[in-house]
């Protein structure tokens, strides 16, 4: 588990979230006050005060505050792999949970947040969704090809290749790859560099040792993937945190 991005925000009316297509991390959402119009491709309805609201990961979606409202919401991004969520979840806001996102706020509001503390809560919230039977993991029958991606993340693999390895054509391997994880291998891959180039660049490693390390060959395609996938530059990250992760 990973813990990419968070928020105690006040959303006016430009706000809106269009996600079309396998993002890979979740959205946590928490609204204090307002209400936010939600819509995938098989509902739509209305994210209220009442319920902590998970996003899908692999599945598109929009959402944007409900008109003549004033919508303030707590948000984390998490990385989960390789765990799937393919429609949003509705969480009731129980007392556990209302005392577990004001204590999230507290830390939200200091002047230096302590990452690790957002990260032990949320990790804390995870294990609950767990233990309530609300995240789907992929057949484990199926971990040793996920493993074997994570540990090789960073060399130039090749899916026909790794398909062959594990006993399947790369067209099986493909179609079995996407009804575990709900994304391709592509996806995949790109989603869990992208949450180790966020570690190292929060540990302080420079962007051109970042981009050696996941996997790149060279810092524009580096920072053209970055930015596409977490909407800011690398080094924008990393400034962005630079007080949060002393």
């Amino acid at each position: 588990m990973e813990l990419l991005a968070w928020g105690n925000t006040e959303l006016d009316s430009s706000w809106s979230v269009t996600e079309k297509s396998n993002c890979s991390y979740i959205r946590i959402y928490h609204l204090t006050s307002g209400s936010i119009c939600y819509s995938d491709t098989a509902m739509s309805c209305a994210l209220d005060t009442e319920a902590v609201y998970i996003l899908p990961s692999h599945a598109p979606f929009t959402m944007k505050p409900a008109p003549g409202t004033d919508t303030h919401c707590t948000w984390l991004h998490m990385n989960i792999y390789p765990v799937l969520v393919k429609e949003l979840l509705s969480i009731p806001y129980t007392q556990k949970q209302a005392l577990l996102f004001s204590l999230m706020r507290c830390i939200m509001e200091e002047a230096y947040p302590p990452a690790a503390s957002l990260s032990h809560c949320a990790e804390i919230f995870i294990q609950d969704l767990y233990q309530m039977g609300c995240l789907e993991k992929p057949d484990p029958a199926f971990s040793p090809v996920l493993d074997y991606l994570c540990v090789h993340f960073s060399e130039d693999i090749s899916i026909s290749d790794t398909a062959r390895q594990f006993g399947y054509t790369p067209e099986h391997f493909i179609r079995k790859f996407k009804k575990e994880t709900g994304s391709t291998p592509y996806q995949f891959l790109t989603g869990y560099r992208m949450g180790k180039c966020c570690e190292l660049l929060r540990k302080g490693y420079p962007v051109s040792s970042v981009c050696a390390l996941t996997g790149y060959h060279d810092i524009k395609t580096f920072d053209r993937a970055f930015k596409k996938y977490h909407g800011r530059t690398a080094s924008e990250y990393q400034k962005y945190f630079k007080k949060i992760y002393p």
